[in-house]
């Protein structure tokens, strides 16, 4: 079976996670990838750890950390190339999304069925000592991101 293309790739994150997401590259952050497996395993990716407005590369740094020690946690056995991803490095990214998305079609096909992005975006935020801005809000998500 082919490996989906940016295009598509794009097209299923954001319409999994309610974004509006234009470039692989802007995926670095960490917050997405930590939300896709957040509705594959409910409840094992702290989301109210992860700076929902990072931008230096030390924020996202610390966001791919929660999704290492997700991985970890659920027994998901594949190298994360941190540092690239949260350089915004177009292969690294697109290579950890083709990865996420075999690995959603294989074990949990209907995640996105039951789950509810901006929900529990919402209640991660509230909980979250770094608050994003509106401004943070605005450019990620369709409308808001909350």
């Amino acid at each position: 079976k082919r490996a989906l293309g940016r295009w598509e790739l794009l097209g299923w994150i954001n319409d999994f996670l309610c974004f509006d997401v234009s470039k692989v590259e802007d995926l670095g952050d960490g917050i997405a990838y930590c939300q896709i497996l957040d509705a594959v395993y409910p409840g094992k990716v702290l989301l109210h750890k992860l700076n929902f407005g990072a931008k230096s590369t030390d924020e996202k740094l610390r966001n791919l950390r929660v999704l290492e020690k997700a991985m970890r946690d659920c027994g998901i056995d594949h190298v994360v190339h941190s540092d690239a991803i949260a350089r915004g490095s177009f292969p690294e990214n697109l290579a950890f999304l083709q990865f996420l998305h075999h690995f959603v079609q294989r074990t949990c096909p209907g995640a996105h069925l039951q789950y509810n992005p901006l929900g529990r975006r919402r209640e991660a935020i509230s909980m979250s000592p770094t608050k994003p801005t509106s401004a943070d809000r605005a450019s990620k998500s369709k409308g808001s991101f909350v």
